[in-house]
């Protein structure tokens, strides 16, 4: 499995390729129009946008990573497998949400993405906060 280092150094690169897909490729908003869900093969900006969704979540990993990097391994180990579940989740869910609002899914890609990364932010920050009072008796 993944030790410490070499998950800062994945969540690092990830949070890199977010960066330069912002920074280099013109994505400058993580909001689409309708043409990403009707367009065969998609737009080079709608390829663009997916792989921003997906990169995003590496961000807070990395943040993360930094955070339990100095504390025990327990509480690393406890708050990788909770990181290595919640990651299967975010893509589930990022890749079946459509780009648009519709009748049966009242979000888009954007707003789920940011729903799920400040619910991931929110969990891990309590995960580590708990692992760590629990460790150390207080």
């Amino acid at each position: 499995m993944l030790n410490k280092k070499r998950m800062l150094e994945i969540s690092s690169v990830g949070a890199l390729l977010f960066a330069l897909i912002i920074l280099f490729l013109g994505y400058t908003s993580l909001s689409f129009g309708p043409e990403c869900s009707y367009i065969d093969p998609p737009l080079v900006s709608c390829v663009t946008g997916l792989m921003a969704y997906i990169f995003i979540i590496f961000v807070p990993t990395f943040i993360f990573s930094l955070i339990t990097f100095r504390m025990t391994e327990n509480i690393f180990l406890f708050w990788r497998n909770f990181s290595f579940i919640y990651l299967f989740i975010y893509l589930f869910i990022i890749f079946i949400a459509p780009w648009e609002y519709t009748d049966y899914f009242a979000t888009d890609k954007g707003t789920m993405s940011l729903m799920l990364i400040v619910t991931y932010i929110v969990i891990s920050f309590f995960l580590v906060t708990f692992k760590y009072f629990k460790n150390h008796g207080n």
